[in-house]
Protein backbone atom coordinates (compact mmCIF):
# COMPACT_ATOMS: atom_id res chain seq x y z
CA UNK A 1 0.00 0.00 0.00
CA UNK A 2 2.83 2.49 0.77
CA UNK A 3 4.47 1.93 -2.65
CA UNK A 4 1.62 2.44 -4.14
CA UNK A 5 0.77 5.51 -2.23
CA UNK A 6 4.49 6.73 -3.27
CA UNK A 7 3.90 5.77 -7.10
CA UNK A 8 0.63 7.95 -7.09
CA UNK A 9 2.15 10.55 -5.19
CA UNK A 10 4.45 11.31 -7.71
CA UNK A 11 2.47 11.32 -10.49
CA UNK A 12 0.85 14.65 -9.38
CA UNK A 13 2.99 17.28 -11.24
CA UNK A 14 2.48 14.86 -14.64
CA UNK A 15 -1.01 15.43 -14.31
CA UNK A 16 -0.79 19.11 -14.01
CA UNK A 17 1.42 19.07 -16.87
CA UNK A 18 -1.01 16.70 -19.06
CA UNK A 19 -3.97 18.74 -17.93
CA UNK A 20 -2.22 21.67 -19.42
CA UNK A 21 -1.26 19.89 -22.83
CA UNK A 22 -4.79 19.06 -22.66
CA UNK A 23 -6.12 22.61 -22.31
CA UNK A 24 -3.67 23.54 -25.42
CA UNK A 25 -5.04 20.32 -27.84
CA UNK A 26 -8.24 21.45 -26.76
CA UNK A 27 -8.11 25.11 -27.89
CA UNK A 28 -6.02 23.84 -31.03
CA UNK A 29 -8.67 21.72 -32.28
CA UNK A 30 -11.14 24.21 -31.60
CA UNK A 31 -9.73 26.46 -33.72
CA UNK A 32 -9.06 24.02 -36.21
CA UNK A 33 -13.05 22.68 -36.00
CA UNK A 34 -14.20 26.95 -36.48
CA UNK A 35 -11.77 27.30 -39.86
CA UNK A 36 -13.28 27.09 -43.46
CA UNK A 37 -13.89 23.66 -44.64
CA UNK A 38 -11.13 24.71 -47.46
CA UNK A 39 -8.56 26.11 -45.14
CA UNK A 40 -8.17 22.62 -43.51
CA UNK A 41 -6.76 20.00 -46.09
CA UNK A 42 -6.50 16.23 -45.65
CA UNK A 43 -3.46 15.76 -43.33
CA UNK A 44 -4.94 17.65 -40.64
CA UNK A 45 -8.30 16.74 -40.38
CA UNK A 46 -6.35 13.12 -39.99
CA UNK A 47 -4.30 14.85 -37.19
CA UNK A 48 -6.99 16.37 -35.58
CA UNK A 49 -8.56 13.25 -35.49
CA UNK A 50 -6.05 11.42 -34.22
CA UNK A 51 -5.89 14.34 -31.81
CA UNK A 52 -8.97 14.04 -30.61
CA UNK A 53 -8.47 10.30 -29.70
CA UNK A 54 -5.48 10.84 -27.70
CA UNK A 55 -6.84 13.84 -25.57
CA UNK A 56 -10.01 11.42 -24.56
CA UNK A 57 -7.64 8.44 -23.77
CA UNK A 58 -4.89 11.49 -21.72
CA UNK A 59 -8.53 12.74 -20.42
CA UNK A 60 -9.38 8.95 -19.15
CA UNK A 61 -6.11 8.47 -16.70
CA UNK A 62 -6.53 11.77 -15.36
CA UNK A 63 -9.61 11.37 -14.04
CA UNK A 64 -8.86 7.68 -13.07
CA UNK A 65 -6.02 9.54 -11.27
CA UNK A 66 -8.09 12.32 -9.32
CA UNK A 67 -10.77 9.61 -8.40
CA UNK A 68 -7.91 7.91 -6.60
Amino acid sequence: LSEEYRLLSSVGGEVTELRDELATMNALLRMQSEAEDGAVDHFVREWMKQLRELAYDAEDCVDRYVLL
